[in-house]
């Protein structure tokens, strides 16, 4: 599949009325500073894709803002390509997943884009979508 193919595939879900989102943050304990961004899509066919954008702490404002884009679009990578893909490689992003007690640092591999993960109790209450 070429690039451009990809990028087709990718921006049909997101433009797909019948794909719903919704973004939940995990926060720096004892802040309301978020860490990670987390973004679930459920397509027309009920499958789950689920991207993640791990903030760093030198990261600040419109940087910040810039993780729900990145995180919409690994859950949109992982609908288009059915599968798991970039996986967490840097030491400070394993670092951050720690300190915020994520639940992501419990797997042996942590990936940013997820293809019908499992999901927290969490997740389901927030996939019931209207």
């Amino acid at each position: 599949m070429t690039s451009k193919e990809r990028r087709i595939a990718v921006k049909k879900i997101l433009d797909d009325p019948q794909t719903k989102e919704k973004f939940y943050y995990e926060m720096k304990p004892g802040t309301f500073s978020p860490m990670i961004t987390v973004c679930l899509l459920k397509d027309k066919d009920q499958r789950i894709g689920k991207g993640i954008a791990i903030c760093s702490d030198s990261e600040s404002g419109a940087r910040k803002i810039r993780g729900r884009g990145y995180a919409r679009q690994r859950a949109a990578n992982a609908l288009a390509f059915e599968g798991n893909s970039e996986s967490v490689l840097r030491e400070e992003a394993i670092k951050i997943l720690e300190l915020c007690d994520s639940h992501l640092k419990n797997n042996s591999d942590i990936y940013k884009s997820f293809y019908n993960p499992i999901l927290t109790d969490l997740e389901r209450k927030i996939l019931k979508f209207k």
